[in-house]
């Protein structure tokens, strides 16, 4: 995993800190910004949250995030201990949009 974040991870990091609650607003705002669906969204930013570079820029915002998705992943059959995030972060396979 690189050890520094990209300007498009700093930049979903800062709309994530400026933007914690979830809503249709904040939906349409990120297809407007990365032409991402709100599920790709929450992946990319759970497989951010997990470098240390997040951790290292913003503690408090990284572990949140992870927190959070920790909490929503028995709702989506999932263990907490294994949310699936180990693949999204290993994979490393997204592209946002320029």
């Amino acid at each position: 995993m690189s050890t520094s974040l990209a300007e498009s991870e700093h930049d979903m990091l800062r709309f994530e800190a400026a933007w914690p609650q979830h809503s249709a607003a904040k939906e349409q705002a990120i297809a407007e910004r990365w032409g991402l669906t709100a599920v790709r969204y929450y992946q990319v930013l759970a497989r951010v949250s997990l470098s240390q570079a997040a951790v290292a820029t913003d503690p408090f915002l990284a572990a949140r995030i992870r927190r959070q998705r920790a909490g929503r992943a028995p709702l989506l059959g999932e263990s907490a201990k294994d949310s699936g995030l180990g693949s999204i972060a290993s994979s490393g396979a997204f592209e946002l949009p320029a």
